[in-house]
């Protein structure tokens, strides 16, 4: 089993998430109605064998079906003056939640939608 293939089960198993496959060198999902949540790998029979036959596609995390929402970093300078204005600790939110980091400066932290 794929890397890949081991957290696409244990996303859809242990977190009901509800995924949507990239291929490989795409920032997003390609395919026509990927928003739509019969579209989405919910099954983590179906998400084994997805990421299995396809180990270097990439996977999303369709928001609204899985009960999250992200907090999408593109710039941690210019993020923390407008929660400083704002009255928010910056830090203490980072540190509160699983975090997606691809490149320095960037990032995302996940949240469970109220």
């Amino acid at each position: 089993m794929s890397d890949a293939a081991s957290l696409a089960r244990r996303y859809t198993s242990e977190l009901g998430w509800f995924l949507v496959a990239m291929p490989a060198g795409t920032k997003g999902p390609t395919s026509f109605g990927w928003q739509q949540p019969e579209r989405a790998i919910s099954d983590p029979a179906k998400a084994d064998a997805y990421f299995t036959a396809n180990p270097s596609h990439n996977m999303g995390l369709l928001h609204g079906p899985s009960g999250t929402c992200a907090l999408d970093v593109d710039n941690v300078a210019h993020t923390r003056m407008i929660f400083e204005a704002l009255g928010i600790d910056y830090d203490a939110i980072i540190a509160s939640a699983p975090k997606i980091v691809g490149r320095p400066d960037r990032g995302k932290v996940l949240f469970r939608a109220p």
